[in-house]
Formats: structure tokens, C-alpha cells, sequence
């Protein structure tokens, strides 16, 4: 037998101790692999509000039936027709009726989807609802650089009148910021849509 297990077995209470050192040191990685554990979830958002590109914000998935969608998230607050004549909107948050008859986004914020007259999602957009983000952490409210160090300077950007677009085709996600300063969330990002990619 090796001297260094005499010695260690010759010690009172030599077994006991190193049986205490060994469970405390177990005790200690279990602690920090929780710690990880936990700080990785901190970072990374609950899959009820993850945004993926190209695919699905939430519950909602691009590709789905409004029928699939209602049964997920229930039915939507409020529906209207786009001016092509073919794709409506089903928000899932209080919008604004103008007082030209004309309906507006507007309210606390919340999830959207377009629907073409198959009645499937083509699109799903983010209004003002930051707890909804990417694995990366890109969400509502954040200001453009950030969208730019995150996703890289896009392809295309569109202006619009009082916000414009990042547009990610190849990603399938587009941010709007808002340029207009009477509005909420001026230079920040207050919408974000999915969609299938284009390559």
C-alpha cells in the first residue's frame, strides 16, 4: 500500500474528513452550475417570448392558420383590412380608431399578425412589446446601434414618413425606429417583424 493512504488512514477521523471535503466540493460545482444556470435564463428569453427570424415571435409562427393562432394566444383584440384588399391584421392589443374611420396601432403595445386570404400568417410584428426578444437580446425599445452591432448594417433601409426600416431579408426580421420625436420611442426600435427569408 502506498504511503500516502497509511498516513491518510493512520489520521483520526482521516475517512470522515475526506469524505467531507469531497461533498463539500460536489456541493460547491452544484452551486455554481445552478448560478450558470440561472444567469444564462436571465439572458436568454423564456421561449413563450422569443423572437426567431423567419420563423415565430412567441406563439405565433409564421406559416400558421389564424385558427391555429386563436387557439394559441385566443382570439385577437381587434381585425382589419390592409389597403391591398387581400391581407388583414389580427393585433392581440387595443389599437386606435381615428376619427376618419381609419385604424391605427397604437395602445399598450403587443403582438400582430398579417393574414393572407388563405387565412395563413405571413407576418408577425412585435408593437411596442419589449418582454418579446431574440436569443441575442434584441427587443423593442432598444436604440438603432444596437440593432446594428447585433444583426450588422442591413441590406436595405427603407424611410417611411415619422419612422424607417432595417430590413434583414436573409434573416427574415425587420426593425422599425421612430424618427418623428412627438411620437413614443423616438430613435428606437418600436416594431419588429418576422417573416419567411429571401435568399
Amino acid at each position: 500500500m502506498p504511503p500516502t493512504a497509511t498516513a491518510r488512514s493512520a489520521r483520526p477521523g482521516g475517512a470522515r474528513g475526506d469524505l467531507g471535503v469531497l461533498l463539500a466540493r460536489a456541493g460547491a460545482v452544484a452551486w455554481l452550475l445552478v448560478a450558470i444556470a440561472a444567469i444564462s435564463a436571465a439572458r436568454s428569453p423564456a421561449d413563450a417570448f422569443l423572437i426567431a427570424p423567419g420563423e415565430r415571435i412567441g406563439a405565433l409562427r409564421v406559416g400558421m392558420t389564424l385558427a391555429e393562432a386563436e387557439a394559441a394566444m385566443r382570439g385577437p383584440k381587434s381585425t382589419f383590412a390592409l389597403p391591398n384588399g387581400e391581407d388583414t391584421i389580427h393585433t392581440w392589443f387595443a389599437t386606435v380608431r381615428n376619427a376618419d374611420g381609419t385604424v391605427a396601432m397604437g395602445g399598450p403595445g403587443g403582438l400582430y399578425a398579417v393574414v393572407d386570404a388563405s387565412g395563413k400568417i405571413r407576418q408577425v410584428g412585435a408593437h411596442y412589446a419589449p418582454r418579446y426578444m431574440t436569443a441575442n437580446g434584441l427587443h423593442t425599445g432598444v436604440p438603432e446601434e444596437t440593432v446594428r452591432t447585433i444583426l450588422g448594417d442591413p441590406p436595405s433601409v427603407y424611410p417611411q414618413q415619422g419612422y424607417h426600416e432595417l430590413a434583414y431579408p436573409g434573416l427574415g426580421i425587420t426593425c422599425s425606429i421612430v424618427d418623428d420625436q412627438r411620437l413614443r420611442g423616438y430613435k428606437t426600435v418600436y416594431e419588429i417583424v418576422v417573416y419567411p427569408p429571401t435568399r
